[in-house]
């Protein structure tokens, strides 16, 4: 089946299409607390990817490595700020 075949029969059939539910400020910490956490726990090897990634030579990542640079980037973290996994968490953890 074509792509267009799909587009055009996947809307037949009189089933509403779900309608996103915004997400909860819980929800949105759970995830956000989520992160912070995977980052630490990986601490060492986020580092390296991050350095890596600060000079340019990052080639490829897979889908958890680029959520977590994703993620940093769009917090504007700076890692050198951070002595510790441990101070990362305590000063990004939300509560």
């Amino acid at each position: 089946m074509h792509t267009h075949q799909r587009i055009v029969f996947g809307n037949m059939g009189g089933i509403p299409r779900e309608e996103k539910i915004p997400e909860t400020v819980e929800e949105q910490n759970y995830k956000f607390n989520t992160l912070v956490l995977e980052i630490a726990n990986n601490w060492g090897f986020v580092k390296n990817i991050m350095s890596s990634f600060s000079s340019g030579n990052l080639k490829s990542v897979d889908p958890m490595e680029r959520d977590w640079i994703n993620f940093i980037m769009e917090n504007q973290l700076n890692f050198n700020n951070y002595e510790s996994s441990d101070k990362f968490v305590e000063s990004c953890l939300r509560k």
